[in-house]
């Protein structure tokens, strides 16, 4: 898969769904002592994430997508290949301390270690009876797992092909703490003027 086929087909849904995300924070603010706080937008949410995560772990662990798999599967292929996953930190928009939305997953209790999975799960085939599950916590923590898996995939094939490995439009939300590209966002670049009418590039 090339850069473009995967920013039109995953990427760009990604972002489609942290608006979404973005525009329950109008209701209830990105905070600690909103995390149990849930609601109908909340499952809505929680749905949809959860399946996108579905989908992008299966296709890094390079299982095809007509064919059946589970968490399981994909604990096991992904810890084992990209063992630096569960030490991930991704810096969330507003808030001072990152987190490690990968941490404690493990391959013994990989439904159960996700942070959120089970609640997704658990939305999913009982959306009444279990709609505490529903939670920001949750939310933010899947949301956050979508997009580091997305940036692996996003390296994974612009290695390959030798292509430009960032996005053409970032997270409004989150940013990947330690992550080396091999490009530059041009928002990054920092220009700056010496005596002699040099320019010196920074970032």
């Amino acid at each position: 898969m090339d850069r473009v086929t995967f920013l039109q087909n995953y990427w760009n849904y990604y972002l489609v769904l942290e608006k979404k995300f973005i525009n329950s924070t109008n209701y209830v603010a990105v905070n600690e002592s909103n995390y149990n706080t849930y609601s109908f937008e909340f499952v809505n949410l929680i749905l949809l994430i959860g399946s996108e995560l579905d989908v992008t772990m299966k296709l890094l662990s390079n299982i095809p997508q007509t064919q059946s798999s589970n968490i399981q599967e994909y604990a096991d292929y992904i810890l084992t290949h990209y063992p630096d996953i569960v030490t991930r930190e991704v810096k969330i928009q507003g808030l001072d301390s990152p987190m490690k939305p990968f941490d404690g997953w493990d391959k013994n209790k990989s439904s159960d270690t996700l942070k959120g999975w089970k609640a997704y799960n658990n939305v999913k085939h009982g959306r009444v009876e279990n709609i505490k599950d529903a939670k920001l916590e949750y939310v933010l923590n899947l949301l956050a797992c979508l997009y580091v898996i997305e940036n692996y995939l996003l390296k994974k094939f612009t290695e390959q092909l030798n292509e430009m490995d960032i996005p053409d439009e970032d997270s409004k939300v989150f940013s990947l703490l330690n992550w080396h590209r091999r490009y530059t966002p041009a928002k990054d670049l920092v220009f700056k003027s010496t005596e002699n009418d040099e320019v010196i590039i920074g970032g």
